[in-house]
């Protein structure tokens, strides 16, 4: 358990992470981890990263079983490019994992022209579990700059295995990129990915992300679900339209369900 601390750091010249949790050798592969990380505080957190490596506030790289719970925490990132709340990475695609980040407060940006920010990360390789219940985001960033698009409020890259997630009672504040991105999740044959997505609002009337919920890719099944979300989005360049596109996306081949955004159900 790591708890009620407070990370003071202010080295804007080191890529490293403020606080990192990994397996370091082959030899560990296939451990147990169960974290329990809560109410501690990133006073401020400045570490410039790039467009291919971001900083992390905290960072867990794990090859093996986790089991995780990051609640109650906040992260004051700086106006540095390149900088990641929290960053959630496993190898190993025979290994579970079960993640709930809870009722955290992540800001960034600091109304600067930051690029490649990330409040929070998932790049996860097997079957998993992920529950993002009751968290605020908020990335202060110059609107109309296209070099910000790549900001993301939260990300997720499922590489294998059948996954289960849930988006519930978030709050993104955004002034360019992407609210909610899955890069990619697949599904097994004989199985089926869920995603659950309620009661989230993306953006607001005054705060608009480019994009709000976005699939990349989606391989295999999956069933999609929830309502009640509110996403607010910026008007297609030169015009007072709204791409629907930009509200939610998905390709619908493998899709089975519908969420409820702005009160229409999609896809």
């Amino acid at each position: 358990m790591i708890q009620r601390n407070e990370f003071i750091d202010i080295n804007p010249v080191v890529l490293d992470d403020a606080v990192l949790i990994r397996t370091v050798a082959a030899a560990a592969a296939d451990s147990s981890l169960e974290l329990a990380f809560d109410q501690n505080v990133f006073s401020s957190f400045n570490r410039v990263g790039t467009l291919l490596v971001n900083a992390s506030a905290l960072e867990v790289n794990w090859n093996g079983f986790l089991t995780a719970a990051v609640r109650q925490n906040e992260v004051n990132m700086g106006s540095g490019d390149g900088q990641t709340g929290f960053n959630i990475l496993t190898q190993g695609a025979d290994t579970f994992v079960d993640v709930n980040i809870a009722n955290n407060v992540i800001n960034g940006g600091n109304g600067g022209d930051a690029e490649a920010l990330t409040g929070i990360n998932f790049t996860l390789t097997g079957p998993s579990s992920v529950r993002v219940d009751t968290n605020e985001i908020d990335l202060s960033t110059i609107a109309d700059d296209t070099a910000g698009s790549t900001n993301v409020g939260m990300r997720f890259q499922f590489i294998d295995g059948a996954n289960s997630v849930a988006i519930v009672n978030n709050l993104v504040l955004m002034d360019e990129g992407t609210a909610v991105r899955v890069q990619t999740i697949p599904s097994p044959l004989g199985a089926r990915s869920s995603f659950f997505f309620n009661s989230n609002q993306l953006g607001s009337g005054t705060r608009f992300p480019d994009q709000g919920l976005i699939f990349n890719s989606v391989t295999g099944l999956l069933n999609i679900g929830g309502t009640n979300n509110l996403v607010f989005v910026q008007f297609d360049p030169g015009t007072t339209v709204i791409d629907p596109d930009n509200v939610f996306s998905v390709d619908p081949t493998n899709v089975t369900g519908s969420i409820q955004i702005n009160g229409v159900f999609r896809p």
